[in-house]
C-alpha cells in the first residue's frame, strides 16, 4: 500500500470519525462539565438546576439511541448525519443566551438526542470503510474524539471575563471545524441507508451469551462513568475548594484520557486482543477512582480522574471492538447501537439519580464510593463474556487469550 493509499484507506476514515464523535460527544455532552462552575458562578442556574441539564442530556442521548438505527434504515446516513452535526452546531451557539433553565434544558436535551445518533450510526460506517486489518486501530482513534472536549478546556481559562455565552461560543466554533472535516467523509462513504436483515447481519447463536455479558457490562460502565463526566468540575469547587477557572482547566485532565484511553484500548486490542485490553483499563480506572476517595488536593484529584477517564474512554473504543467480534463487519452497524443502547440507559438512569442525590444534600464522595462497587460488577460481566467465546481458530487469534 503506498502511501497515498495508505492515507486515504486508514487516516482519512479515521480523523473524519475522530471529527464526527469529538462533536457528538466531546462537544455536545462532555464539554458542558467544565461549563458547570461557570453557569452556577454567573447565576444561569444553581446547584441542582446544572445536574438536571446535565440528566437531560443523557436521557437525550437514551431517546437518540433508540431511534437512530430505525431512523438510519429509512433515511440516507449521509444526509441524516451531516444534518444531525450541523443542528448540533447551532445548539451549541443556542445555549449562548441566557433564557431560562427551560430553554438550556430543551437544548441540552437535543444534544444528547443528536449526539447518541451520532455515535450509533459513524463509528460502524467508519470502520466498514477502513481495511480488515486496521478496524481496531481505526476504531479506537474514532472513538478517541470523546476527548475533544480537552480543547474548549484548555481555552477557557483565558476567556473566564466572558461568562458562559463566551465557553458555549467557543464549543460552537469547534463545532464547525469538526464538520469542515467529518461532512466530506460523510458525503462521499457513508451513501445510502443502514442494512436491514441482511443475512450477514445475524447473530450467531453461540455468540448471544457473550454479547450478552458485555452489554450488562457496558451498562454499568455507563452508570460508573456520571459521577467524573458531569461532576467533577463542581466536585473540584464546593468540596476541594478550588476556582471555577482552576476547575474548568483541571477537567482537561480528564477529556484528555478520554481520547488516550480511547486509542490505547484501541491500540492494545490491535497488538495484544480485546481481553488484555478490558483488563489493563479497568484496574487503571480503578486506582484511578480509589484515589479520587482518598485525596483532598484538586490537583491530585485531576490526575486520578485522568487515570479513570483512560478507562471510561478504552471501554467505548473496546465495546465497538468486541461488537465487531462477535458479530462481524456485516453486522456492526446493527448490533453496535444496541450497546450504545445499553451504555445511555446507564447514563441516563445513574445521571437522574445522582441528581436527585445532590438535590437531597448527599455529598459527592457518596457517588465515588458506589463507582467503586460498580467497577467490580464491570468487571466481573466483561470478564464473564470470554469465558467461553465461540469463535473459529482464526477469530481466537484476533481477539488474543481466551478463557476457560
Amino acid at each position: 500500500m503506498d502511501q497515498r493509499s495508505y492515507f486515504r484507506e486508514i487516516w482519512y476514515p479515521a480523523l473524519a470519525g475522530f471529527a464526527g464523535i469529538s462533536l457528538g460527544t466531546g462537544l455536545l455532552r462532555f464539554a458542558y462539565t467544565p461549563i458547570v462552575p461557570s453557569l452556577i458562578q454567573s447565576e444561569w442556574t444553581t446547584v441542582p438546576e446544572a445536574a438536571w441539564l446535565g440528566s437531560a442530556n443523557f436521557w437525550g442521548g437514551l431517546v437518540g439511541m433508540l431511534l437512530a438505527l430505525p431512523a438510519s434504515r429509512h433515511i440516507a446516513r449521509q444526509w441524516l448525519l451531516n444534518t444531525l452535526m450541523f443542528v448540533g452546531v447551532f445548539s451549541l451557539f443556542a445555549c449562548a443566551w441566557d433564557l431560562g433553565f427551560v430553554w438550556l434544558g430543551i437544548w441540552r436535551f437535543l444534544q444528547g438526542f443528536i449526539g447518541a445518533f451520532i455515535m450509533a450510526i459513524l463509528p460502524g460506517g467508519v470502520m466498514a470503510f477502513a481495511p480488515e486489518t486496521h478496524r481496531r486501530l481505526v476504531g479506537g482513534i474514532t472513538i478517541a474524539g470523546m476527548g475533544f472536549a480537552l480543547m474548549p478546556c484548555l481555552i477557557f481559562p483565558t476567556i473566564n471575563q466572558h461568562g458562559p455565552s463566551g465557553e458555549w461560543i467557543l464549543c460552537g466554533l469547534l463545532g464547525l471545524a469538526c464538520c469542515a472535516i467529518a461532512s466530506p467523509f460523510i458525503f462521499l462513504h457513508l451513501k445510502g441507508k443502514a442494512p436491514t436483515s441482511e443475512k450477514d447481519a445475524s447473530l450467531n447463536p453461540m455468540n448471544r451469551r457473550p454479547f450478552f455479558l458485555f452489554i450488562v457490562a457496558y451498562a454499568v460502565a455507563g452508570i460508573s462513568m456520571i459521577p467524573d463526566a458531569l461532576f467533577l468540575s463542581d466536585y473540584l469547587v464546593r468540596e476541594l475548594e478550588a476556582t471555577p477557572d482552576t476547575a474548568s482547566a483541571l477537567f482537561s485532565w480528564f477529556a484528555a484520557g478520554l481520547a488516550l484511553g480511547a486509542i490505547t484500548g484501541g491500540y492494545i486490542a490491535h497488538r495484544f486482543g480485546s481481553l488484555l485490553s478490558v483488563l489493563s483499563l479497568a484496574i487503571l480506572g480503578l486506582i484511578g477512582n480509589t484515589t479520587i476517595l482518598m485525596t483532598i488536593s484538586p490537583n491530585m484529584v485531576s490526575l486520578a480522574s485522568f487515570l479513570f477517564s483512560l478507562w471510561v474512554g478504552g471501554t467505548v473504543s473496546i465495546a465497538s471492538i468486541r461488537t465487531l467480534e462477535l458479530v462481524g463487519p456485516a453486522a456492526h452497524s446493527t448490533y453496535w447501537p444496541v450497546m450504545c443502547l445499553a451504555y445511555a440507559i446507564g447514563m441516563g438512569i445513574a445521571s437522574t439519580g445522582f441528581a436527585s442525590l445532590l438535590q437531597h444534600g448527599f455529598q459527592y464522595s457518596l457517588f465515588f464510593w458506589v463507582v467503586e462497587g460498580l467497577m467490580a460488577v464491570f468487571i466481573t460481566f466483561a470478564l464473564g463474556s470470554y469465558l467461553r467465546f465461540p469463535g473459529n481458530c482464526k477469530e481466537r487469534n484476533k481477539t488474543g487469550p481466551i478463557l476457560k
